[in-house]
């Protein structure tokens, strides 16, 4: 039997596995491409991740070196204040400090020479490796802690009769009524001079009386309790012994009527005295008491004591309270008694429940005021105006911070200056 072969090729319709084969390379390079691509999203994700966490760090160490230089400069604040203006470039002083840069960060602390320019602080922060840094910035401001213009107006002011029997002299503030028109005391009642060796002289005589004239060798102008005084003879008040107050008092003793005085004469002292209302004295209470303030009497004052000082509680003076650069604003919640020393700045009596008593001999430099009566019964006791002490308590009434002692401003943040850029 005879076998024959024929070529018979499958037809193409019954071919499979092309598409297959298409597809599947296809789908391997997607594959491929979503790989790559998810490795290098993968690879930037962890870079960012690395970046933030660096920047995080340095951002922490640029913020604790601000928080740490803002507490610098409110303890040193005179070290930056006061620097030399010749040491500034171009009108900036930049200020730095050992103590303010550490291996985690570094500051630098920039004010304008200006008069009463602002602060600012700029601290750069490091990473713990090193390669991420962090900067921000803040300004800091000066505020005054008594907003009351620009001190009292006279020497000596109570809201009451002044009762002088023993021996007061007082000198006034020579612009206190106006451009030279001196005020030395200042009442809302009558004022009683009973002894022949009280009363009121300018500044001038009372230096030359005991040759302290001399702006040298006294560039104070301080004399000590007894050794100067205002000769008879330069007397506005009192010039003949025989109470008759002068043209440098205001009082009902001295011509004016109660409606006269009472257009100028303070309504709230607190206020006068301090800035804030006395409807809100338990403020300012808590203020000084937060700031180291607060004590419940006068025994441990001296004259290292500075800024504003209540006494809840009677106080006694008998020595120096205070200095001429950094005096004190001495309020007594209570009976103020001096029997000597001397008190650099302002004592106020508030709300007192006696009468402020003079019993020895001792000197008011700036001002005495007292909303109760008040009375010298013995001794020598010295008021003197001096406008130097009390500019370094209230400035000059321009809201100008440059010439008040450090005690009596305060450094804080101005609001919306914080930014990190």
């Amino acid at each position: 039997m005879k076998i024959n072969y024929t070529n018979n090729p499958v037809p193409y319709k019954h071919q499979k596995g092309a598409a297959t084969l298409l597809i599947s390379v296809i789908m391997v390079v997607l594959i491929t491409l979503i790989t790559v691509f998810a490795t290098r999203v993968g690879v930037m994700e962890q870079k960012i991740s690395a970046n933030d966490a660096r920047y995080k760090e340095a951002f922490a160490s640029a913020e604790s070196g601000m928080e740490n230089a803002i507490r610098y400069v409110k303890k040193n604040s005179t070290l930056i204040i006061d620097a030399a203006a010749a040491a500034a470039a171009a009108g900036k002083l930049v200020y730095t400090d050992e103590i303010l840069s550490t291996a985690d960060y570094t500051v630098t602390i920039e004010r304008s020479t200006a008069s009463n320019s602002l602060i600012e602080v700029i601290s750069t922060g490091l990473s713990e490796d090193g390669s991420g840094t962090a900067t921000v910035r803040q300004m800091l401001g000066f505020y005054l802690l008594n907003q009351a213009g620009d001190g009292p107006d006279a020497p000596l002011i109570v809201d009451g009769a002044i009762d002088v029997s023993g021996g007061m002299e007082v000198v006034g503030n020579p612009n206190g009524g106006g451009a030279g028109v001196p005020v030395s005391m200042w009442s809302d009642d009558t004022i009683t001079m009973g002894n022949a060796s009280a009363g009121s002289c300018h500044l001038h005589e009372y230096l030359d009386s005991d040759g302290m004239l001399d702006a040298v060798n006294n560039p104070d102008q301080i004399c000590a309790p007894n050794n100067c005084f205002c000769p008879v003879s330069e007397r506005i008040s009192n010039t003949d012994g025989n109470n008759t107050p002068g043209y440098d008092t205001v009082s009902l003793s001295s011509g004016y009527t109660a409606a006269e005085i009472a257009e100028k004469f303070p309504t709230d002292m607190f206020e006068y005295v301090t800035g804030t209302p006395g409807a809100d004295w338990e403020d300012k209470k808590n203020e000084i008491t937060n700031n180291g303030g607060l004590y419940t009497d006068c025994d441990s004052l001296d004259a290292s004591t500075t800024g504003n000082i209540w006494i809840e509680g009677d106080c006694s003076i008998d020595g120096d309270v205070g200095s001429v650069s950094d005096p004190v604003l001495l309020i007594v919640h209570g009976d103020l008694t001096i029997s000597g020393g001397k008190i650099f700045g302002v004592a106020f009596v508030y709300e007192s429940t006696g009468e402020v008593k003079v019993t020895g001999n001792g000197a008011v430099y700036g001002s005495l005021i007292s909303d109760k009566p008040m009375k010298v019964s013995g001794g020598s006791f010295d008021i003197v105006y001096q406008k130097k002490i009390l500019q370094a308590i209230y400035g000059d009434g321009s809201n100008n911070v440059d010439g008040i002692s450090d005690a009596f401003k305060e450094i804080a943040r101005v609001a919306g200056t914080w930014r990190d850029f």
